[in-house]
């Protein structure tokens, strides 16, 4: 299966239309729709967009073997985790700091706890900082 088509697939599977994807991906319905008919090929960039704007990771879209193995283990994101991630990575230096996250499934229950608290004492810090 193409890329377009696996786009178009996810798309009517999440019942939007070429439109509100578009929207969702900042890109151009034109633009998407040429995509989803392979009449264009997505920059990375743009891949990235829409996968995060149907909820799923670029190998999905990519990835013929995790076409099938992510299907049966994805796990939605709400759409406020979803508009967080996106302002997040639209920041400087945010991709950088994600990259420290790799194999964060396999970290101890410690260590989240510690980065958890790390990352509180930080924001009340700064909370504090600006009254």
């Amino acid at each position: 299966m193409s890329i377009g088509s696996r786009i178009r697939s996810e798309r009517k599977n999440q019942n939007l239309t070429l439109k509100k994807l578009a929207e969702k991906a900042d890109i151009s319905v034109s633009y998407l729709g040429d995509i989803e008919k392979e009449r264009s090929k997505p920059s990375i960039d743009r891949l990235r967009d829409i996968a995060l704007a149907l909820g799923k990771s670029i190998s999905y879209f990519v990835d013929e073997n995790s076409f099938s193995e992510e299907e049966s283990s994805y796990t939605p994101i709400d759409e406020e985790t979803k508009i967080l991630f996106n302002e997040l990575i639209a920041v400087d230096g945010f991709k950088d700091i994600l990259e420290g996250f790799r194999g964060f499934s396999d970290w101890t229950d410690r260590e989240k706890a510690e980065l958890a608290g790390f990352l509180k004492v930080k924001r009340d810090f700064r909370e504090n900082m600006n009254r």
